[in-house]
């Protein structure tokens, strides 16, 4: 359990990332106690703990990633914290992946990789 609270340790880095309002830091507090893949909360049981609707959940979950980066996996389960690097890199790959493979159907016949992903968006 300390290695995966080392990981997150510094990413709550307010003063380069701004504060967090009262709403990101009791969504934040939930997911401390969901550390790996296997101990995802579901949506609406987040919500219901802090005390908010659904959309307003997904809202701030998306805010924590974007805005102060925080590493906040998801799958079936739920949303939980990856317990280490390793588990934050297959996340994070395999949603590079996914949106790959979206783009691809979007645009048919042209190959994008995860490599060309970004000049391919500008």
């Amino acid at each position: 359990m300390s290695e995966a609270r080392s990981l997150f340790e510094d990413q709550l880095n307010e003063e380069r990332f701004g504060p967090l309002d009262e709403r990101e830091r009791m969504i934040w507090g939930v997911l401390q106690g969901h550390l790996g893949a296997g101990m995802g909360i579901k949506c609406p049981d987040l919500a219901h703990l802090a005390r908010m609707d659904i959309r307003s959940t997904r809202a701030i979950i998306h805010e924590l990633r974007a805005r102060h980066h925080c590493r906040i996996c998801s799958d079936h389960r739920g949303y939980y914290l990856p317990r280490d690097r390793d588990e934050w890199d297959r996340f994070f790959n395999a949603n590079r992946k996914k949106a790959c493979s979206i783009f691809e159907a979007i645009y048919p016949g042209q190959k994008i990789t995860v490599e060309n992903l970004t000049e391919w968006l500008r």
